[in-house]
């Protein structure tokens, strides 16, 4: 993807398809920015000094139902609460865990507390030439 000249690679995992990670990395261009989208901030560890510049994630919604002081009380991450919610850097990849706006389904009671839901907007911008 080209915006104003600049290049950007874009791309991203659907739930279930984890094993296609390895297909999608090689399609990054030699030094092109590239930033990831995955439902989970589950892959942090498959992709961190991979050439991902940005890794967007969100599922945790910070908990949902967190307690003042301690945070979230599940996230349904294999991480636990390392990754509940914001931004991590690991190994050249920035990671940020959105809260998001909406709760989980299923069986899971649909209530927030103390985890204030967020809409997340970044500026992405090329580096200077050096």
């Amino acid at each position: 993807m080209s915006i104003r000249g600049a290049v950007l690679w874009l791309g991203g995992i659907a739930v279930g398809r984890e094993s296609r990670l390895e297909d999608v990395l090689a399609t990054i261009p030699r030094g092109a920015p590239a930033v990831l989208l995955y439902h989970y901030p589950d892959l942090i560890e498959r992709v961190r000094g991979h050439g991902i510049d940005l890794y967007c994630a969100s599922h945790t919604h910070g908990g949902q139902v967190a307690i003042p002081f301690y945070g979230a009380l599940v996230t349904f991450s294999r991480f636990g609460k390392k990754y509940e919610s914001g931004l991590f850097h690991e190994a050249g990849t920035t990671l940020y865990v959105n809260r998001g706006i909406g709760m989980e389904g299923g069986p899971v009671p649909r209530v927030r507390f103390w985890a204030r839901p967020e809409i997340t907007v970044f500026d992405l911008v090329p580096k200077p030439d050096r």
